[in-house]
């Protein structure tokens, strides 16, 4: 849907200045993987911090 989104809005520009609607939409492109990197990321943490609290917990009531 971005993708589709960006792209018209590219091709509306472009045909006046072909060079900043360019770089703009790269840049923009640029910070939307890094906003969802970071995202991922931060999933990715949690998921394994709450596994690891769940071994932990279990071990521990295993040894009580």
């Amino acid at each position: 849907m971005l993708n589709k989104a960006s792209r018209g809005h590219l091709g509306v520009l472009g045909k006046d200045n072909p060079v900043t609607p360019l770089r703009q939409s790269v840049k923009e492109r640029d910070e939307l993987k890094l906003v969802g990197a970071k995202y991922v990321n931060s999933q990715i943490v949690s998921l394994a911090y709450w596994r690891l609290r769940e071994t932990y917990i279990r071990i521990k009531k295993d040894k009580w």
